[in-house]
């Protein structure tokens, strides 16, 4: 069908002549289009299209790391266009979710205190953008905002093999391999399907934790503004800082009205609302040291 769909979008003279598929999942097709109705005239054409073979679970189990996080990667790609299904069902479970995260909080000695909660509850999707503080952060700050979230997670090894892979998968979870350029874009473009759907996305646009000394906000990637703009949802900025086993969180004021801006000017846009989110992250966590 994917071979059929690539010959019908050059030509509808177009043939295959020979398919050749390769161990890595990629399938090389070769194909003549007639250049006329006599066919008299030929050029030559390669297309490069993804195939892929879905693996048996206890095949999967089997699998070492490096080669299963290449074939979720591939299973990724290969289903970006597929419906996102279920939000409702995953909302209903998330309250189950939440209580789990506080009993694997209060097992690990932790706790958490909101300075302040400012944002508004519009009843539309929001994007939770995060400063990111340690490695627990995301399973703390997700129970205190007591708000469904599909996480935009970028741990991939965390998440195969374990019970707490398939808890968050339940819950919902944007996966990305941050080394592969095609992952982000994919990564990207199902959160935004998610966002439009009316599911909420949970996301740190660091990338990474911030262990400075002196910085509050280390640089921000515009992926979520991105997201934002794409969807028409409110940002919604989050402070968290750790002292000692408490995580002290401050949750902002909405972002809203980004989606009215048109897409001609998302090159200027994006680094003035990423330096608004800077500067609010910098409110939030204000509130925090002091």
């Amino acid at each position: 069908m994917v071979f059929q769909t690539v010959v019908d979008s050059i030509d509808k003279t177009a043939c295959v002549v020979s398919v050749e598929r390769t161990d890595n999942g990629y399938g090389k097709i070769n194909i003549v289009t007639g250049t006329n109705t006599d066919k008299t005239e030929y050029r030559c054409m390669e297309e490069q299209v993804e195939s892929f073979k879905r693996e048996r679970f206890i095949r999967r189990l089997k699998m070492p790391l490096s080669e299963l996080e290449d074939y979720y990667r591939r299973k990724r790609n290969f289903d970006r266009n597929k419906e996102i299904r279920h939000i409702a069902l995953r909302r209903a479970y998330s309250k189950l979710f939440i209580a789990l995260l506080g009993m694997d909080r209060a097992l690990k000695k932790k706790k958490y205190q909101i300075i302040g909660d400012k944002r508004i509850h519009t009843g539309k999707a929001k994007i939770y953008c995060c400063t990111h503080a340690g490695s627990t952060d995301i399973s703390v700050v997700n129970e205190a905002l007591k708000d469904h979230c599909y996480w935009f997670w970028g741990d991939i090894g965390e998440y195969y093999k374990k019970i707490d892979g398939l808890l968050v998968w339940l819950n919902g979870a944007v996966l990305i391999d941050t080394r592969d350029k095609q992952d982000r874009r994919n990564a990207l473009n199902t959160a935004i399907k998610v966002l439009k759907k009316g599911g909420n996305i949970l996301i740190f646009p660091e990338g990474s934790w911030n262990i400075t000394e002196n910085k509050p906000v280390m640089h921000l990637y515009t992926g979520a503004v991105e997201m934002a703009i794409e969807s028409g949802t409110d940002i919604i900025p989050v402070g968290i800082e750790i002292y000692g086993n408490t995580f002290h969180i401050n949750i902002g004021r909405n972002i809203s009205r980004i989606n009215m801006y048109c897409i001609e000017c998302h090159t200027y846009i994006r680094p003035a609302v990423t330096a608004g989110l800077i500067i609010l992250f910098s409110i939030a966590l204000f509130y925090v040291y002091t």
